[in-house]
């Protein structure tokens, strides 16, 4: 896979990582969206390309997925003491904020 310098050197120096994996892997699969019409070729391709892009975060920086855990705990956490509408409400946020 291949990956330009501004991704490279964003995820070096950020101290969270989880934003910018995210909206990479969306900006993999939205491209893909603009370039196939078939839509089980739309996710073959896809997946292929998903894959690649989890084994390079994997094998280059494996400490992505103790941030990604972390986070998710802390939304766990979150998750207790609010209702389901409110935690729906605040993923959303967060999704708008990071991937788009």
């Amino acid at each position: 896979m291949t990956l330009n310098a501004e991704f490279i050197k964003q995820l070096i120096k950020e101290d969270n990582p989880v934003p910018i994996v995210g909206k990479k892997l969306l900006e993999l699969w939205l491209n893909l969206a603009r370039e196939e019409n078939n839509l089980s070729d739309y996710y073959y391709k896809g997946e292929e390309k998903a894959k690649s892009f989890e084994e390079f975060i994997l094998k280059s920086y494996s400490e992505f997925y103790s941030y990604l855990a972390k986070q998710l705990r802390s939304m766990e956490d979150l998750a207790v003491s609010l209702s389901f509408y409110d935690v729906y409400q605040r993923v959303l946020q967060l999704f708008s904020k990071f991937f788009l």
